[in-house]
């Protein structure tokens, strides 16, 4: 009984930390949230085992990191632009009355996400082909 409440302690003093970890890989804090409350919660259904833990902390935290792995490779899939929508950007970006109402910081997104897996050259090489 005194370890389970040691360890319920335990569990509550990383939170903070974890989060911070999880801001720290993801660069965003409301995605940092979900991550944090995702493990939290698996923690929390790990608690029969906690008792078998030596080191909490440790544990928590490749949780945090595997599920941001999960989240990374999941949201990767989920921005992957298809040919169709290469050639609808580009054709907006060639019309003339359209090209004045689009707001320049969506372009430079859609800019971003189409060059993304491009190196650096090719990248500057689009720019330029396309200023």
């Amino acid at each position: 009984m005194q370890n389970t409440q040691a360890k319920y302690g335990q569990y509550l003093s990383i939170q903070k930390k974890l989060f911070r970890f999880a801001v720290f890989l993801s660069r965003n804090q409301e995605e940092a949230k979900d991550i944090h409350q995702e493990a939290m919660l698996k923690l929390w259904e790990k608690r029969s085992e906690w008792e078998k833990l030596n080191n909490m902390e440790g544990y928590a935290m490749r949780i945090v990191k595997n599920i941001f792995l999960n989240w990374k490779n999941s949201k990767a899939h989920k921005n992957v632009l298809t040919t169709d929508d290469n050639m609808r950007f580009l054709n907006i970006v060639h019309s003339p009355e359209i090209e004045s109402k689009i707001n320049l910081w969506d372009l430079k997104a859609k800019f971003d996400l189409l060059t993304r897996g491009l190196s650096d050259t090719q990248k500057e090489i689009m720019f330029l082909r396309e200023v």
